[in-house]
């Protein structure tokens, strides 16, 4: 779960949203998510789908869920081997917003990863 200033009211439908990772060894995936590539899925509740990972590669799937403590963020990385180590650094930034910290990777049953 993410938290800081201002997350508890994400609105990508409105926001770009920028996402980065890093690794020991530097930045693995740094871009920026455009508002116009996002759904809302339920009340607080948005999504972002990239099934071929062309708008931010190897990213194909974000979902954000607005809390009152913070955001709640989900990633999926289909390609995995990219993505060795099992802990990664975050950072999100949406709107004047952001926030960061670590995540530890799943194995998806695709041969992916995913976080939380």
């Amino acid at each position: 779960q993410l938290g800081g200033p201002g997350l508890e009211v994400v609105d990508p439908l409105h926001t770009d949203v920028l996402v980065a990772l890093a690794d020991s060894g530097g930045p693995l995936l740094c871009c920026t998510l455009g508002s116009e590539h996002w759904m809302r899925l339920f009340k607080q509740h948005y999504g972002f789908w990239d099934d071929h990972a062309q708008l931010c590669p190897p990213l194909n799937d974000m979902g954000l869920t607005s809390r009152t403590d913070g955001a709640r963020m989900s990633i999926l990385i289909r390609h995995l081997a990219r993505f060795t180590p099992p802990d990664l650094r975050v950072a999100v930034r949406i709107g004047q917003a952001c926030a960061a910290g670590s995540a530890s990777l799943r194995s998806t049953p695709g041969g992916g990863a995913t976080f939380p």
